[in-house]
């Protein structure tokens, strides 16, 4: 197949649903082929390591962080996005950051 025919045929897909089934075969072997080289080529590019996750340190349940700040649970749900808390699944946890963190805005006020 000449390279401007299997160019043509690369560049718009909608005419391989006429291309002749030769023309067709021969895209596929070309494609085949690219795949192949596009695949070795990526093998020996080195993939650098996700970074690490970020220690957050101590966690608390909702009745921890209650104890800590002397408060009411329900006051700790009121306050759960001051205080930085996140969901795991159904309950709410709050980091040890977030408290520390709600406790200083508190005490510069």
């Amino acid at each position: 197949m000449p390279a401007d025919r299997l160019h043509a045929l690369v560049l718009d897909t909608a005419a391989i649903q006429t291309a002749p089934t030769a023309d067709v075969v021969a895209v596929l072997a070309h494609a085949s082929a690219l795949t192949s080289a596009a695949a070795a080529r990526l093998a020996v590019v080195s993939i650098p390591a996700p970074s690490p996750i970020p220690d957050a340190g101590k966690v608390y349940t909702v009745a921890e962080a209650a104890g800590r700040l002397q408060v009411s649970r329900d006051a700790i749900y009121r306050r759960a996005g001051e205080l930085g808390a996140v969901r795991v699944g159904r309950a709410l946890r709050i980091p040890e950051a977030g408290i520390r963190a709600y406790l200083a805005r508190r005490a510069g006020r």
